[in-house]
């Protein structure tokens, strides 16, 4: 547990929470500050680990920050209401955000806006509460509240939700008469409603619209072009299955992706890595697999792209062993690889402890004619740090360093890694950012938290600007020996 200094201000308690990437144990890092005599929070702070509680596995901690701040009786801006609101909307919680609605001055010290208004009426759509949304709009009025463009788009995703079409249209049509002009929100829920409902020659006439009235930036008008070329028995070719694939990759739109994929006839290796992409970036790890699957039973190639996006896309979400069987299986066939699938497997394996197989990976790179980056050095270095094997990481780092002459292993751990640190400087050796980061984190584990400083004062000469991760290290460094006043002066 770390030991905070007697003074403790709300700014460093965020610089804190920022550093720390585990959502779990920032929120027990909150608990442990909200304990310290004379401390209270800021509205900043509440708003920062707000936003990190939307998660379903960690909503359930809002009620208890809610709490806390009725108990400072900490004056927020609505923002930080909002956010309560919205985490309540994202899991289904109409009725707590309904709550919290009512109580935002006695809560948070500020009056609900139209924004507050409007996330609310949301809440009640999202649950599929349609009528309880109608009766809370017509609140607005008697509150004396004029309705925003957001509103307006809310009313029009209740009309599509209960299939009143004609209406939702007739909101379109006010809306620009009053110079309330729509935007893509306005027209995207009006062509998604109509094309669900089977009304695709209506959905076309309101694409049609939105372009006419120079309102662009949605796909949903694509897909319905899409289907209407299908539907007219215009096939289409390879190219613009890749291209309609690529936009529903960037709008998130997975369902879609596949049906366009089970469609299209003319599938090649760049549709594939198109859907392998964009199912990354929606998490749909298991289809991911599927879809390997389904390429190797349609003796579609794989090439360097495929492998790439597949090892980088396995190890950020945790598949480590699968990317590691698809990196063998591929190195065993003389498959197309290149040097993003290996840096992305040393990352990944880097993270996880397993050393002697990243180890194993870089020698191959190396052996391979691959360039080794300072991202694939840095990555095992600080892999050897973490799991405490010093004198690995000091040894590797004098492999990526220019220098010829013998090196023994130290005595002392911290002297000579900053020996190995001259050492490389004086062969020439250009270190960035993460080098001295590295190095710096080397130092304050071995306890050398001074000379981790001196290092840090040093890194203006290689025009190297010391960011968050530096200073969070040295302040770790300093109160891992106790020396509290030297690390809030960092």
């Amino acid at each position: 547990m770390v030991d905070f200094p007697k003074s403790l201000s709300p700014k460093r308690v965020l610089k804190l929470l920022k550093a720390e990437k585990n959502p779990h144990a920032a929120f027990a890092l909150l608990d442990s500050v909200t304990r310290h005599p004379k401390y209270n929070h800021s509205p900043d702070v509440f708003h920062h680990i707000l936003r990190r509680l939307v998660d379903p596995k960690l909503v359930a901690h809002v009620d208890r920050v809610v709490e806390l701040v009725r108990t400072q009786k900490c004056k927020c801006p609505e923002d930080v209401a909002l956010t309560v609101i919205k985490a309540y909307t994202k899991n289904s919680l109409p009725d707590k955000a309904m709550a919290v609605f009512q109580q935002m001055e006695e809560i948070f010290g500020c009056a609900p806006g139209v924004r507050s208004y409007n996330s609310l009426l949301n809440a009640f759509i999202e649950s599929n509460q349609q009528d309880r949304a109608e009766k809370f709009f017509a609140y607005f009025e008697t509150v004396g509240l004029e309705p925003n463009l957001q509103t307006y788009n809310v009313l029009i995703k209740i009309s599509c939700k209960k299939k009143h079409f004609e209406k939702a249209k007739g909101l379109l049509n006010w809306m620009w008469e009053k110079g309330l002009e729509p935007d893509v929100f306005s027209y995207g829920a009006l062509i998604n409603g109509l094309a669900k409902g089977g009304n695709l020659s209506d959905a076309l006439d309101v694409f049609d619209e939105k372009l006419e009235r120079g309102v662009v930036g949605n796909v949903d008008g694509a897909k319905r072009v899409y289907k209407e070329m299908v539907e007219k028995r215009v096939s289409p070719d390879v190219v613009v299955h890749n291209a309609m694939l690529n936009r529903l990759c960037i709008a998130g739109k997975t369902k879609e992706l596949w049906e366009v994929m089970e469609k299209c006839g003319c599938r090649n290796v760049v549709s594939y890595n198109t859907l392998i992409r964009g199912l990354f970036e929606n998490e749909k790890v298991d289809e991911v697999i599927s879809v390997w699957g389904l390429m190797c039973e349609k003796a579609c190639i794989a090439d360097a792209t495929t492998y790439g996006v597949l090892v980088h896309g396995l190890c950020k979400n945790g598949y480590l062993n699968k990317a590691l069987q698809i990196l063998k299986e591929a190195e065993n066939a003389r498959a197309d690889l290149d040097a993003f699938a290996y840096s992305s497997m040393i990352n990944g394996l880097c993270r996880e402890g397993i050393l002697d197989e990243a180890a194993r990976l870089v020698g191959k790179m190396d052996k391979c004619g691959y360039e080794l980056s300072s991202h694939v050095c840095n990555a095992l270095i600080y892999g050897y740090i973490r799991a405490s094997k010093l004198e690995d990481a000091i040894l590797f780092f004098r492999e990526c360093a220019p220098r010829q002459e013998d090196w023994h292993g130290p005595q002392h751990v911290a002297s000579s890694s900053l020996n190995m640190w001259h050492q490389a400087l004086d062969k020439g050796f250009e270190p960035d950012v993460t080098m001295h980061n590295i190095v710096i984190h080397g130092l304050c584990s071995a306890g050398n938290a001074e000379d981790a400083l001196q290092l840090y004062f040093q890194m203006g000469r290689w025009n190297c600007i010391p960011y968050l991760v530096t200073y969070n290290t040295l302040m770790e460094g300093f109160y891992k020996i106790r020396d509290c006043e030297k690390a809030s002066e960092v």
